[in-house]
């Protein structure tokens, strides 16, 4: 109570007091602090508690996080920001260099009652899928391109995430490489850096085609498993729940939510697991990628008994197909084993179109609508359609 008492003396005594001091709003707030906190340099980060040291840019930005009425504002183009303390609402920068107007309180959940309830709002509405394989180069990003293109042309509203720090989604979809800093501040990282704070909708963003929204990756994506890590201990909350949470808030407004995830097993795809109502598993036909299959299901198995949720793997596409003999020895072990009922009839066929589409940097179901991987990727529609609705019964 001593420091929210504090700080809200402070913040009421620069508005009333700062300009008839004659020091500037900077330099009142430092002196008032150190008044509170017993004169110290630096305060004592353990309070959570830091001033600003920056802050001709805060004032360039005219934004705070807490206005003077005591209600959030939004901050999400503030750079590199997270919550210090829960309890008081306090801003820093990774530096512990900031604090941004008046601490309030907020109300927090229990870590089961906030992703149980988000879980539950978000599995009342749209589709959430997340296409998974920890082996890269199998059609991951491919997969969900060509999908939500499909989605968009049936009249469905989609969101794409794009969870993979490369970005081929996000430049399929929207012609901004991670490079071009076009999503600064705009993306999956910045999303997590700023929750509890900004909601997801500040982080959604138009593609080039009708019906389709995403929320990018840009070049702080790198960075988001650490932001994640951060959350944990902030949050008191499972690492791989703050996905879920997101999406909840926006869930209402789309059909379909796709995931393109990383080539790992890291908390970025335990984050898309945990948020997706189904799991699609490309797979080209060869040994390596067989094997990853396998140690994808076993991984989704791991997460269900860890956090308590089923992770359902809606089906395995084998994507790149040519008609060689390792091709039949791949689908039929695959057919023939326990996963036999979740691989799809419907299969890729190799194509020149699709590396063309890539090189566009559109959906071949768009740009190549009569070669065989377009007509193909229809029929997977068609086919994941069918699934849904045979799961949902």
């Amino acid at each position: 109570m001593f420091i929210k008492n504090a700080l809200n003396a402070v913040f009421d005594a620069i508005v009333r007091n700062g300009a008839a001091s004659g020091m500037n709003e900077l330099e009142f707030l430092e002196e008032e602090l150190k008044r509170w906190m017993g004169s110290k340099e630096r305060l004592d980060m353990k309070t959570g508690l830091a001033y600003y040291s920056d802050h001709q840019d805060i004032e360039r930005k005219n934004r705070r996080a807490i206005g003077p009425n005591g209600n959030p504002v939004d901050v999400h183009n503030l750079p590199n920001f997270k919550i210090m303390d829960n309890q008081y609402g306090i801003l820093v920068d990774q530096k512990n260099n900031y604090l941004l107007g008046r601490p309030v309180e907020v109300k927090t959940e229990g870590k089961e009652d906030a992703y149980t309830k988000a879980l539950a709002r978000r599995k009342t509405m749209g589709y959430c899928i997340s296409v998974c394989i920890e082996k890269g180069g199998v059609g991951k990003t491919v997969t969900v391109c060509n999908l939500a293109a499909l989605m968009a042309q049936d009249g469905k509203r989609v969101l794409v995430v794009d969870m993979d720090a490369q970005g081929n989604c996000t430049y399929t979809l929207t012609g901004a490489r991670v490079t071009d800093n076009t999503f600064d501040r705009a993306g999956v990282y910045d999303m997590f850096r700023a929750y509890g704070i900004s909601g997801t909708r500040n982080y959604i963003s138009h593609t080039q085609f009708d019906n389709i929204d995403i929320i990018p990756a840009n070049g702080n994506t790198p960075m988001a498993a650490k932001q994640l890590q951060i959350l944990e201990q902030s949050e008191s909350t499972s690492i791989n729940m703050f996905l879920a949470m997101c999406l909840a808030q926006v869930a209402g407004e789309y059909d379909y939510i796709l995931i393109d995830t990383p080539p790992s097993r890291d908390v970025m795809v335990t984050n898309a697991l945990m948020a997706s109502d189904f799991v699609l598993i490309p797979c080209v036909c060869d040994d390596y990628s067989r094997d990853s299959v396998y140690r994808t299901v076993a991984m989704c198995q791991q997460l269900e008994h860890d956090e308590g949720e089923k992770i359902d793997v809606l089906g395995i596409i084998l994507t790149m197909v040519e008609k060689t003999a390792l091709t039949e020895v791949i689908r039929n072990e695959l057919r023939e084993s326990q996963l036999g009922s979740k691989l799809f009839a419907a299969e890729i066929r190799k194509g020149q179109a699709v590396k063309d589409s890539t090189r566009l940097g559109a959906p071949v179901v768009l740009c190549a609508r009569s070669s065989n991987p377009a007509k193909d990727y229809a029929k997977v529609y068609a086919e994941l359609k069918t699934r849904i609705e045979q799961e949902a019964e």
